[in-house]
């Protein structure tokens, strides 16, 4: 949908084990440059052959209908990952925004800690959101231009997403934080960062739980509305942005779609901006709700079936591409109509099967997050009250 899943290649051994990615292989049908679409590197691009306003919609998409995703799960982890893939699966259904979602977050640019696991839930509710729903990264990774012997690390970084190579040309503003509503560049053409962010209208808040109804009328990826809400640039849900002294107050608030993950790092729940881009999605290809003389808003739920029946995403620890990755979704992108001009495309669909892989090369933490906020590491200080 939103921040369309980036094109990785699998490059071994390209990070260090304190900072792991976790991310998709993507692969693309029925478009070509010789069609029009959009040239772009590898993690330079994240819209790829995806128009900057596409939507990418679920395997199963049906027009005002239900959208059932059936994932099946094989049954590793000594019999852990079927209950990970139910909890994520869960937390992707019901599309309940969050806040405090995210335990022991921190900022990109903040050394990454050398001790503890990473925890295989969270990841599986990250991939998901690839596999299953469409949804893409919120914050850059960029390798500079391939092929490279030895092949250099990905930089990451808390911008918001975009393309483009001036992307190493923006800045942030007075407060200092990168990703939120100030930041700027300093290009011009044909250097200018192009945006793939879909962000509120009104208030540029990816953290803010209210009762807006999430359609193109609240929320677009245009800059020409960032003026309303006084902004520079759309602001994504990282943890400067909504933690950080000057940010938006919403402490411990970090997308799922971030990436990537740290050690000691749980991310136990959906952010605002996870469950608005689900919800555009779900406006169907008028992008609003309801409308006439044609209704196409569709629900979206994920349905757990066995591995013995027709599927349309696997879940399964098997060592990825890259491996240094925690997970990876591993999909093809094609046009919804297949006769759309691939230059003006806006509608876009995930193929089946798609495969979720876990790397089993990771030292992971198999508990799924019930409590958050330090609770299961014995820190109390945030809850109101505890009994022996």
């Amino acid at each position: 949908m939103n921040r369309l899943p980036t094109i990785v290649l699998g490059i071994a051994g390209v990070l260090s084990s304190n900072l792991v990615f976790a991310g998709t292989f993507l692969r693309t049908v029925k478009c070509s440059l010789a069609d029009g679409c959009e040239p772009g590197h590898p993690e330079d691009h994240p819209t790829f052959i995806i128009n900057d306003d596409g939507i990418v919609y679920p395997s199963t998409y049906n027009p005002n209908g239900s959208t059932n995703v059936r994932v099946c799960v094989d049954p590793d982890f000594g019999g852990r990952l079927p209950e990970m893939v139910e909890w994520a699966a869960a937390k992707w259904s019901a599309l309940v925004p969050t806040t405090e979602n995210c335990f022991s977050c921190e900022q990109y640019e903040v050394p990454p800690p050398t001790v503890g696991t990473f925890n295989a839930a969270s990841t599986v509710l990250h991939e998901l959101g690839h596999c299953a729903m469409g949804l893409g990264h919120t914050t850059i990774i960029i390798r500079p231009p391939l092929p490279l012997t030895p092949p250099p690390p990905r930089q990451y970084m808390s911008w918001t997403i975009s393309y483009g190579a001036s992307r190493q040309l923006m800045f942030d503003g007075a407060d200092e934080i990168r990703g939120s509503k100030d930041d700027f560049q300093d290009a011009v053409d044909p250097d200018v960062v192009t945006n793939t962010f879909w962000y509120r209208i009104a208030d540029n808040n990816p953290a803010i739980v209210d009762a807006t109804v999430i359609s193109s009328a609240t929320y677009t990826y245009s800059l020409s509305n960032l003026s309303t809400s006084g902004s520079t640039w759309p602001a994504n849900a990282n943890y400067g942005v909504t933690t950080y002294p000057l940010g938006l107050g919403y402490p411990g608030t970090v997308a799922t779609m971030e990436t990537p993950s740290r050690r000691g790092q749980v991310r136990f729940d959906l952010s605002a901006d996870d469950v608005n881009m689900v919800k555009m999605s779900r406006t169907g290809e008028n992008r609003v709700v309801g409308g006439s003389p044609t209704n196409d808003d569709h629900a979206i739920q994920i349905e757990i079936v066995p591995c013995t029946e027709s599927y349309d995403l696997r879940v399964l620890v098997l060592e990825t591409q890259d491996p240094s990755a925690l997970g990876e979704c591993s999909v093809a992108i094609h046009l919804l109509h297949l006769f759309d001009p691939p230059v003006s495309a806006q509608a876009y669909r995930l193929t089946s099967p798609a495969i979720v892989r876990i790397n089993p090369l990771q030292d992971w933490n198999l508990k799924i997050p019930v409590f958050w906020n330090g609770f299961e590491a014995g820190n109390t200080a945030r809850w109101s009250a505890t009994e022996p």
